[in-house]
């Protein structure tokens, strides 16, 4: 999950803050959407990772997650595997991690000035369906 390109200046001019406001924002976004019957209705667990660079050194934070294909029912007695191929809609996670995101960056940080566009314009969020074997799970987080 990589926030709009017009605020990559300005998480990294507050990296102490922002990057905090990126990890919440990612695992606020899939745990509710995640909750929801008509997808997975349990709880997740979720491993968040943050990348600030891309592999030719440009600086791009963004957020890999680490989620299994399923969740804990609401009163923890079974397992509720994911009713399609991918967790949660991508488009849909997408719109709550930057409501999320912006959200914390305004609680947290009043004073930082966010551009209008960023409240409209899409977001890059990468969805890929699930994932066998502990192999290619270490490959994907550690790109």
């Amino acid at each position: 999950m990589s926030p709009a390109q017009e605020l990559r200046e300005l998480v990294r001019q507050n990296q102490k803050d922002l990057y905090d406001s990126l990890l919440r924002a990612a695992a606020q976004a899939l745990i509710p959407l995640a909750a929801d019957p008509h997808y997975v209705g349990g709880l997740i667990g979720v491993l968040c990772v943050l990348h600030t660079w891309t592999r030719t050194l440009v600086y791009s934070p963004h957020v890999h997650c680490l989620v299994p294909a399923g969740g804990v029912s609401p009163d923890r007695t079974q397992w509720r595997p994911a009713r399609q191929s991918y967790l949660v809609p991508v488009p849909a996670l997408s719109t709550l991690f930057r409501g999320r995101f912006l959200v914390l960056v305004r609680q947290e940080r009043p004073d930082l000035p966010l551009p209008k566009v960023v409240w409209t314009k899409g977001w890059r969020v990468y969805g890929k369906p699930t994932v066998q074997g502990p192999e290619k799970v270490l490959h994907d987080l550690g790109r």
